[in-house]
């Protein structure tokens, strides 16, 4: 009796265990998904959220019904894509997203992706906040269901059959294979304007040229007198440019101190390179035969600064002191992106007029 008893006992004592074992795994993790890996041609296309339920001061909500939510993920295979979503409280809003794909062990399958649009780092553990904005959690993939899905928890049950406080169940469902817009426009009955790439979106619209002033001493000490020379300071009045970011191409608008007038110059292709290097994304334009670089998180900040810098190799200081300094540094800059064209000139201008003055 006492030895059956004592069976039972430990038994259940085991299960425990290992429900509070499991429990406290799945808190650690928050977010949690199930995936059935497949192919990439299987995983690109349009999808449609079909799944939105929460709960909500104890209850289960469908939040599509709810807020009438529409919202499309499109996964392309470069790893871009996009994002479109609306509710009753929510304008219509679509983006450029950044997509990263992750791989079934020892295997060339995918198993989930995750995406951001940029707009927020603040990572979506945040359960009241809706899908698309911001840095999404991971995404399952399931091949055979055509679907990316994720669930996060709020509070895992200490014990079988508890429900969590609360939870977000999100699912994606597969409906083309577009990985253009051309789908969401149709599912939405609207026109939709091609968007620029994740990384140039943000200076999509009127940049500014700034030259550096040369510093001629710090050039001396580094024995490169000819690294202070800076053909493009004082050149112009000002250098206004509106970049066409889809196009990768820019009108630019300028007058020269010397010259007469303003000078306007069309359709003029800017290179773009994009580089990532231990996880820094880097976006290199070139402008008058020089690269401007600037970081894609600072391209999320503002002002955006893509500077092309010119430095001196290291040399020691007066106290011997081995240190290395700029000698000058031109940049582009986007403090007025979303500015029109002359607002900018104008102001350009009377800057210019002001100091030469003084």
């Amino acid at each position: 009796m006492q030895y059956k008893f004592l069976k039972t006992f430990l038994g259940w004592l085991c299960a425990v265990v290992i429900t509070l074992v499991s429990a406290c795994a799945l808190s650690a993790c928050g977010t949690i998904y199930h995936s059935e890996a497949g192919k990439m041609q299987d995983l690109t296309g349009t999808y449609k959220l079909t799944t939105y339920n929460q709960k909500d001061d104890g209850n289960d909500v469908n939040r599509i019904d709810q807020w009438h939510v529409k919202a499309y993920l499109v996964v392309g295979a470069d790893g871009y894509g996009y994002y479109a979503y609306q509710d009753d409280s929510t304008e219509f809003w679509y983006d450029s997203i950044l997509v990263n794909y992750n791989h079934e062990d020892n295997s060339d399958l995918y198993k989930s992706i995750q995406f951001t649009t940029g707009v927020s780092q603040e990572k979506r553990y945040i359960n009241h906040q809706k899908p698309g904005n911001g840095y999404e959690p991971p995404m399952g993939f399931n091949v055979n269901n055509k679907t990316l899905s994720y669930l996060i928890l709020d509070h895992t049950p200490m014990f079988r059959g508890d429900s969590p406080s609360y939870y977000t169940s999100v699912v994606y469902t597969k409906i083309s294979d577009d990985t253009n817009l051309d789908k969401v426009a149709s599912e939405l009955n609207r026109t939709l304007a091609p968007l620029p790439r994740y990384e140039l979106k943000n200076i999509n619209g009127t940049l500014i040229f700034s030259a550096g002033m040369p510093n001629h001493e710090v050039a001396e000490k580094a024995g490169e007198p000819e690294k202070a020379n800076n053909p493009l300071y004082n050149k112009y009045k000002y250098y206004v440019i509106d970049f066409d970011a889809v196009r990768e191409k820019a009108n630019c608008y300028y007058e020269l101190v010397n010259g007469e007038g303003q000078q306007t110059q069309t359709d003029v292709a800017v290179p773009v390179t994009i580089t990532n290097e231990n996880g820094i994304r880097k976006v290199t334009i070139k402008f008058f035969d020089q690269e401007y670089t600037a970081t894609v998180s600072s391209i999320y900040s503002a002002p955006i600064i893509f500077n092309y810098e010119v430095s001196t190799k290291f040399y020691p200081d007066e106290n011997g002191i081995v240190v290395s300094s700029q000698v000058y540094a031109n940049s582009i800059q986007g403090y007025y992106v979303n500015s029109s064209v002359q607002d900018v000139i104008d102001a350009q201008l009377a800057e210019y007029n002001r100091t030469a003055n003084n």
